[in-house]
């Protein structure tokens, strides 16, 4: 690991993580089953305390709804806040999840002094909302909100894990000039798998401008989640997880497919990337490319060998956890960074011209296309024919 002199240091990820020993994995196999039932008894007690203020042996628990910037939309909100906090983490659940299965995150950097915020992003978990709608200029709104309630002199890490990575990151590149102390993004939910291909995505582009609300089914396959059955079925059976999502909501996916790793470097803020080689949801291959193409002087790489999409529900979390914690304080007491949260800028913002390039290509192909095709047709008839498409590909263009 490689360290300059500078307020940054170039951190340069080695892949050949630790494999646990055979009797490491048995013993963690053989605890993983107690740990998961303190885990979820942690979270019925917090989820049958819908809201309020009550404290725990090292820290105060205060759950709200804090007003978003969308006239009766309020955000379902967590703090866990220690007596006298070293640094705030947010964290950012993924798609059809929400913050009631983080409590024993919470938990655990709580008791090292970290105040943590957790809350349901729009149309999931408790927060209002259509369900499993939204667009990124929301969910950033949303953040921001949140952002907004924490004491500016406390340092700020965004935990974000995977389409919530996707939200943060996208936040980060959108707001250069910001400052937070950190972003940790774990499975970061990055691209389309690559069975969707070009008219699959220029049908859903085509649908997102006509019926935008439409429920489709997401196809989540929980056995993807963690290698724990006790977490696969817990998961099946919360009623809170929303195996649906709209039209509209997978058009903002799409969006982010095309944005985060083209302006990677552009993101200028620490990087902490964490990633399972197993998980079948996010590819571990686009969090590589995000290492190399990150804009930070102070980035890293954690990749876990037999890690699934959820490393906080698997046998991997004690050392999740120790990274995560260990990075932030390191971080710290590096060189604490005071939040910078102004004129910030929502939806996706970058130096793209592409789009432009891409419609006047379009249309040259439409005309040499359709030009010996309309033979039979009147001058004006062909004229017509060709002004409609047109103007067709104008507005249901794809944003590249």
């Amino acid at each position: 690991m490689i360290r300059n002199s500078s307020s940054y240091s170039v951190q340069e990820s080695t892949y050949h993580i630790q494999k646990p020993s055979s009797n490491l994995d048995m013993n963690s196999s053989m605890c993983l089953s107690q740990e998961f039932q303190q885990n979820r008894s942690l979270n019925k007690q917090y989820a049958n305390r819908f809201l309020g203020e009550w404290h725990e042996e090292t820290y105060r628990v205060t759950r709200k709804y804090v007003p978003s910037q969308t006239k009766g939309l309020n955000l379902y909100t967590t703090y866990c806040t220690p007596e006298n906090p070293i640094a705030t983490i947010v964290i950012l659940h993924g798609y059809g999840d929400h913050s009631g299965r983080y409590f024993h995150v919470a938990d655990e950097y709580a008791k090292y002094g970290f105040q943590v915020i957790l809350y349901d992003q729009r149309g999931f978990g408790n927060s209002g909302g259509i369900r499993s709608h939204a667009d990124i200029k929301q969910m950033h709104q949303d953040l921001e909100c949140i952002l907004e309630t924490i004491e500016r002199s406390q340092p700020i890490f965004l935990q974000c894990q995977s389409l919530g990575a996707a939200v943060g990151l996208s936040f980060c590149i959108a707001n250069p000039s910001i400052i937070v102390q950190g972003v940790i993004v774990v499975n970061p939910y990055l691209q389309f798998a690559k069975k969707y291909g070009f008219f699959k995505r220029m049908l859903l582009t085509v649908m997102n401008k006509i019926i935008p609300g439409l429920m489709v089914n997401s196809y989540i396959d929980y056995g993807h989640c963690s290698k724990n059955n006790n977490i696969i079925k817990s998961v099946a059976e919360d009623s809170l997880v929303q195996p649906f999502m709209s039209i509209g909501m997978a058009y903002n996916i799409l969006q982010l497919d095309s944005y985060i790793l083209p302006n990677a470097n552009q993101f200028t803020q620490p990087l902490l990337i964490l990633h399972g080689k197993e998980d079948k949801v996010a590819s571990h291959m686009n969090s590589v490319e995000l290492y190399r193409e990150a804009g930070s002087k102070d980035k890293t790489l954690k990749l876990f060998d037999k890690g699934f999409h959820e490393l906080q529900n698997d046998v991997e979390f004690e050392r999740v956890k120790n990274v995560i914690l260990n990075w932030c304080q390191k971080s710290i007491n590096k060189d604490k960074r005071i939040s910078y949260l102004r004129g910030i800028n929502h939806g996706l913002i970058a130096k793209n011209n592409n789009s432009s390039k891409f419609l006047v290509l379009s249309w040259i192909f439409i005309y040499y296309m359709l030009k010996n095709k309309m033979k039979n047709l009147g001058k004006i008839a062909k004229s017509i024919c060709i002004l409609a498409l047109m103007i067709a590909s104008l507005i249901v263009r794809i944003r590249w």
